[in-house]
């Protein structure tokens, strides 16, 4: 039974007895406790009245025996109705009392009765969370079907997560968000990349994917130092902001920490910083993919830089590269020795009683190695058995890009080893050979070379 009929019709029980007239009448003494104010009396409480009436007001017992400790107005009523002998009262008495219990109009907190009780309504903002209905963990509130209507138990679709109380991307595919990645160095970016890059060590790119969709391709990119260097965002194939032939500079900021989201709108207008902080300027138009032919072709990265990317006759290019090493050459000078092994003649060597040799492209030059060609020494036997090929764009930290153990195909003096680099999408500044053990009878750890060359994708910005 709802508590609505259990509370207030007894103010209309207690009108109705007081007008009984003649043989119908109960004293007004046996009703006089009855409070007169609207609506206040319950129906329990008129039936504890009815209980101890006396005298010639007395109900007998046996009318009212049946009553429940906790009767609702209607039953009450039903009972004065049925009444029968010297207990009953005259059915004319009470037929006008209404057949339901109810609530006088007004505002009870959360509800407002009207309509002489007909009508009910929730007060507006009364509806907590915890009085809606129970819904299945993980799930959210909202609606999915066409059109207003009813609110809907929503669940979650792949690529989301719901846990304490925060709604969260998981990443994946689709659009879907990496982890962040820490990036010192160049490097070719994928859809859903979120990269953190320093540039304190140099001008850095970040090549964009090379076939995106709008669908999926967005990229994050925050800037963690301030340094003067440039931030280049190169899309390739692809426009940026509308553009052929250009890059998006994400300048060095005041602000460090800032974040910017490049995404690819569609063909016209290809790449676009989302949040202002990119500026535009022109991609470098020099580069070349150089690709290995034959030992001792002229397709390599030196002969490419000593031609003038293959617009003059070949002059050596040291003077354009910067040369380093680990220790004290056995013989000429460093300077001497350096220039001697990119000058195309074996028996002009570089010997050094150090376990490495680096070469600098130069700022804003840079190559993605995929073949490295080397050519033994005219005179000596410490051959290239054991040693790395390395890569930087610091000068300080260095990537393994080819690791070679106990190499036998040099046996003679002026001699190549040539081997593919494969998997590199990165490009490099530096380039360095470093020797693991020794390649010879002296046991010792040691660089002697004729001739190096680098194959792959150059740029020069």
């Amino acid at each position: 039974m709802s508590a609505w009929t259990r509370i207030l019709r007894g103010i209309d029980i207690k009108r109705r007895l007081e007008s009984l007239t003649g043989n119908d009448r109960l004293d007004a003494s046996a009703i006089k406790n009855l409070s007169s104010g609207g609506g206040s009396q319950t129906a329990p409480e008129i039936r504890d009245l009815l209980t101890t009436l006396t005298g010639t007001n007395r109900l007998s017992a046996t009318a009212i025996k049946d009553l429940p400790s906790n009767p609702t107005a209607i039953e009450i009523r039903d009972l004065l109705t049925t009444l029968t002998g010297t207990n009953r009262l005259d059915a004319s008495a009470i037929k006008n009392l209404p057949a339901g219990g109810g609530l006088t109009d007004g505002d009870y907190g959360d509800v407002t009765i009207s309509g002489s009780g007909t009508s009910i309504a929730i007060d507006g903002r009364a509806v907590t969370v915890a009085k809606i209905q129970a819904i299945a963990s993980g799930a959210i509130l909202g609606r999915s079907s066409a059109g207003s209507g009813d609110i809907e138990q929503l669940t979650l679709g792949s690529g989301l997560s719901l846990s304490g109380g925060v709604l969260a991307a998981t990443g994946g595919g689709g659009g879907g968000l990496s982890a962040w990645q820490t990036k010192s160095s160049n490097y070719t970016a994928v859809a859903g990349d979120r990269l953190r890059v320093n540039c304190t060590a140099g001008d850095i790119v970040i090549t964009l994917p090379v076939s995106p969709s709008a669908s999926d391709a967005d990229i994050w990119v925050q800037r963690v130092d301030s340094t003067a260097n440039k931030l280049l965002l190169r899309s390739g194939s692809n426009k940026i902001k509308s553009q052929t032939g250009q890059d998006g500079v994400f300048a060095p900021l005041a602000a460090i920490d800032t974040i910017e989201r490049v995404s690819y709108i569609d063909g016209s207008i290809g790449w676009l910083g989302q949040h202002g902080l990119l500026t535009y300027q022109s991609a470098p138009s020099s580069g070349a993919t150089l690709t290995y032919s034959s030992n001792g072709d002229t397709n390599g990265l030196f002969y490419y830089l000593g031609t003038n990317q293959n617009t003059t006759a070949w002059v050596n290019p040291f003077p354009q590269l910067v040369y380093s090493r680990s220790g004290t050459g056995s013989f000429d000078n460093f300077a001497t020795m350096t220039n001697r092994i990119v000058d195309s003649h074996p028996g002009n060597t570089w010997l050094e009683t150090s376990p490495w040799m680096m070469v600098d492209l130069g700022a804003n030059k840079t190559l993605i190695p995929n073949y490295v060609s080397i050519r033994s020494w005219i005179n000596n036997d410490r051959f290239p058995r054991n040693f790395k090929i390395q890569g930087s764009n610091n000068s300080t930290t260095f990537d393994d890009l080819l690791t070679v153990t106990n190499n036998t195909t040099i046996t003679g003096n002026s001699q190549w080893l040539s081997l593919p680099i494969p998997g590199i999408t990165t490009a490099y500044r530096y380039l360095r050979y470093l020797c693991t053990a020794p390649g010879d009878s002296n046991n010792v750890i040691e660089v002697a070379l004729g001739e190096w060359e680098f194959y792959g994708l150059f740029n020069s910005n």
